[in-house]
């Protein structure tokens, strides 16, 4: 039998928010946003175990807030062999590889290449797995 986690992120959803590098230095924007979700979170899990196996994550954003739902998978793991990197990250790779690219020259920029669209932002729906 599988089992499911569920619950309601009550305000809209923002990226989380790249590293900076200021003057050779590295720092990270506020992790307040993150903070709170995951206090979401943990009221709503409870004293649970966590998963232990390979899981599914589904988000519904919507303008007021997040539907968050976890659910176990009922086999083994699927990864393949090698593949190194958590599924988002690697997503994020071919997402950012498929827009235009542009160099700048002088006070010109030149599109290199058109790119598959004009912004990854333009995506609305993705599915990924192993």
């Amino acid at each position: 039998m599988t089992s499911s986690f569920r619950f309601y992120i009550p305000f809209s959803a923002r990226p989380k928010a790249r590293p900076r590098f200021v003057h050779g230095r590295t720092w990270s924007p506020s992790k307040a946003e993150e903070e709170r979700i995951t206090a979401i979170a943990r009221e709503k899990f409870g004293k649970r175990k966590p998963f232990a196996g390979p899981v599914r994550l589904q988000l519904e954003i919507l303008e007021l807030g997040t539907w968050v739902i976890v659910t176990e998978l009922p086999r083994a793991s699927t990864r393949p062999k090698g593949v190194r990197g958590d599924l988002t990250n690697l997503a994020k790779l071919i997402e950012d590889a498929m827009n235009p690219r542009k160099v700048r020259v002088g006070k010109r920029v030149i599109t290199t290449w058109p790119g598959v669209y004009n912004d990854d932002r333009q995506i609305e729906r993705l599915e990924v797995g192993f």
